[in-house]
């Protein structure tokens, strides 16, 4: 009996000393390109994003499973891959027999907050499954955004485990920074490279894409948006210091905290602008940032991954499954304008399926950053990874949102569609 005592008495005690669950804080940015953010990096526009990444995991090659943010952002939630869970199309929603980070762990006791700036977040396309508090804007600030995420965290229960996701607008289109982060002269990064647009070409682009002050017409540089675009991470950045310097206040200077970009966007550097009908790095490299307390396990990792991975991470965290591993093929796709495109990574070779037509372009990223140079023969062993997934099903089928109808202004409006 003294024996059995002592035995449920230790048990107790190890139970008591268990430390508690971790907070768990996202967030992530709209169009979010990691060779410009250059985080981390002599003169990066965001030094307040490359002072947190110091004692962050920094992950170099991370993929977006999609180029826009419907289907990117159902990959963050659930870890699926863009095919496997199917919401590729603006006018589809989450299956909701699929279970969401949220979902899992709100069941383990968390108190599961989002707040996201973003017309396709409004509807209900499932991404709200498993959060307590789900408060979305079409359009906010994001200082505005930045009060409503501490009145919450002011007003919340520290006693529970704490999942805060919060989604930033900034930086998409339309591309008017605000004053304090335009106007600068020095060159910005890849400026001398880029391309002209004549009358015509502009007046094709979307609204979210016509400056208001484009300068001196029927030629206008595309170094002008790059110039916009820089401009508004260096406001993004600002944002992002001032987050986590209120997180910090608020007790959670030991949270897991991940910084991750819902997909990047094109300058024309392929012939396209914006995001979501091509697979080429500059809307798919997006930047991913983990950082653990303490600043455990800080440095880069370059082994390539998909920012799908982070509810398994974040999982894990909590301590409700193992690590995930990170080797193997990424996969990324979009079906955005009746497109259907697929692309993979492995070690420093992509691919890119055409799954249409079935043509194929291969590129050495190692070799061939800017995919200038397509290479002769894929690998074997990617092309099947990649035509597997063109052929993948989801398991639980998307539905219709119930506001199908206006899809198309909201898309346009966001800049998707010309």
């Amino acid at each position: 009996m003294i024996v059995a005592l002592a035995f449920f008495a230790c048990a107790a005690s190890e139970r008591a000393a268990a430390p508690p669950p971790p907070d768990l804080v996202v967030v992530s940015v709209e169009t979010f390109r990691a060779d410009r953010a250059r985080i981390g990096q002599a003169g990066s526009p965001m030094p307040r994003l490359s002072a947190f990444a110091a004692s962050a995991q920094r992950y170099e090659a991370a993929w977006s499973p999609a180029p826009w943010t419907l289907p990117s952002m159902v990959s963050l939630l659930t870890g699926l891959s863009a095919a496997e869970h199917g919401v590729t199309r603006g006018e589809l929603s989450l299956n909701p027999e699929v279970e969401t980070l949220a979902e899992t762990l709100q069941a383990a006791g968390y108190e599961t907050m989002f707040f996201g700036v973003n017309s396709l977040f409004t509807a209900s396309r499932g991404l709200e499954q498993g959060f307590s508090t789900y408060r979305a804007w079409p359009s906010l600030n994001g200082n505005d955004l930045q009060r409503e995420i501490e009145r919450a965290l002011d007003a919340r229960d520290p006693k529970r485990p704490l999942l805060l996701w919060a989604h930033y607008f900034e930086p998409h289109c339309p591309y008017e920074a605000a004053q304090p982060f335009r106007g600068r002269e020095e060159p910005t990064w890849g400026e001398e490279t880029a391309p002209t647009l004549d009358q015509a070409q502009f007046d094709q682009l979307g609204r979210c894409f016509q400056l208001t002050d484009p300068g001196e017409l029927p030629v206008l540089q595309v170094g002008r948006y790059l110039r916009e675009y820089d401009a508004e991470l260096r406001g993004a950045d600002l944002l992002l210091g001032d987050l986590l310097v209120s997180l910090e206040r608020r007790g959670l200077k030991d949270a897991v905290i991940v910084v991750v970009g819902d997909h990047g966007e094109s300058f024309w550097e392929h012939g396209d602008f914006g995001h979501g009908r091509t697979l080429y790095e500059e809307v798919l490299h997006v930047p991913l940032l983990v950082r653990w307390p303490g600043g455990a396990e800080a440095g880069a990792v370059t082994t390539p991954v998909s920012t799908a991975m982070v509810p398994a991470l974040l999982r894990h965290a909590a301590g409700l499954e193992p690590r995930p591993a990170l080797d193997g093929v990424v996969l990324a796709g979009t079906d955005d304008e009746g497109r259907a495109l697929r692309a993979g990574r492995l070690g420093d070779q992509k691919l890119i399926l055409d799954a249409r037509t079935g043509a194929v372009t291969a590129f050495d990223l190692a070799a061939d950053p800017n995919e200038r140079a397509p290479l002769a023969a894929p690998d074997p062993t990617l092309l099947d990874a990649v035509r597997a997934e063109a052929a993948r099903r989801p398991t639980h089928p998307p539905s219709a949102s119930p506001l199908a109808a206006p899809v198309d202004a909201q898309l346009r409006a966001l800049g998707y569609k010309p």
